[in-house]
């Protein structure tokens, strides 16, 4: 095809389809839809025998179809996701849940769609935390989430209490790295998603908690059996660090942890999604920071135009 130059104030770019499908994905509509809008307004381009569209009359051209051919909250996600961008505000994305969950897989699914370049793990902090503090002065940030209670310096005879213990102590050292890195992310201007079991409600601050361009999701998995297949199902899939029967042995302590999460989720109001299909966890969660995003967009500036 001849190519279709889309032109901004201070740049120009090729028409491409994966472009402005991935411009859709943050609407909430499925990955099909989105590449279908796009081919059709690259034929409607192609019959009229455009060669150049202005970035503001591709956003307009967009926006009419979601508005004409899909419902119309899809063309007003569209319309505050362009709003966000121009108002220069980051978005920081939460996403906790007890081991095995499925964290990784949403967090990564959300990133595309949304188009975020920063994600991290919050084993990935620990890792760097335990290069700096040795197991001798904290032996918990050396052990799983799972397992740190076995380890702790204040054991207790009972396993639920030795569970939540050893995961307290690991989370209070890692959560340090985690706000740090979300602080500079908020300083920076970046658009982030952090997930992992050390983001413990009852461990981060309110002020966190309680800022506006900050998403926080809990993600839980009611049932066991489903939870457990998923160990095996990484199993199969990726070259995994533990043995899977390591994760079979400490199922409960991993279910003690999933069920102090969810409640300490209630406790702060953070919502909690049912993580049993990831495109439907992923929808609800872009359907959540969408609803955010309308709020900031409206208490910074409600006169922003598309």
């Amino acid at each position: 095809m001849d190519k279709i130059l889309i032109i901004d104030q201070d740049y120009s770019i090729i028409f491409s389809r994966g472009l402005i499908a991935n411009s859709l994905l943050k609407t909430g509509i499925s990955f099909l839809e989105a590449h279908e809008i796009a081919e059709e307004i690259k034929n409607d381009l192609l019959k009229m025998n455009i060669q150049e569209i202005s970035k503001q009359e591709m956003d307009n051209k967009i926006y009419q179809i979601l508005a004409d051919k899909k419902d119309a909250q899809y063309a007003e996600n569209f319309l505050v996701f362009k709003k966000i961008t121009k108002l220069d505000q980051p978005i920081i994305i939460l996403i906790s849940g007890t081991t095995g969950i499925g964290k990784s897989t949403v967090a990564l699914t959300l990133a595309h769609r949304l188009d975020f370049r920063s994600m991290i793990g919050t084993d990935s902090i620990r890792e760097i935390m335990r290069k700096i503090l040795s197991n001798d002065l904290i032996p918990e940030l050396h052990q799983s989430s799972y397992e740190a209670g076995k380890f702790s310096k204040h054991y207790r005879s009972s396993r639920f209490n030795s569970t939540i213990l050893g995961y307290s102590e690991q989370v209070k050292i890692v959560i340090v790295g985690v706000e740090a890195l979300i602080k500079r992310a908020l300083y920076e201007g970046i658009n982030m998603i952090i997930e992992g079991v050390h983001l413990s409600p009852e461990f981060i601050s309110n002020d966190i908690l309680e800022h506006p361009n900050i998403v926080f999701v809990m993600l839980n998995l009611s049932n066991e059996i489903q939870h457990k297949n998923r160990f095996s199902l990484r199993a199969y899939n990726v070259s995994m660090r533990s043995p899977v029967n390591k994760y079979y042995d400490n199922f409960e302590q991993i279910r003690i942890i999933q069920d102090y999460l969810k409640e300490q989720a209630k406790i702060v109001g953070v919502p909690i999604v049912e993580n049993i299909n990831r495109d439907d966890t992923v929808k609800k969660l872009t359907e959540i920071v969408t609803t955010r995003i309308k709020k900031i967009v409206k208490a910074k500036n409600t006169d922003v135009d598309l």
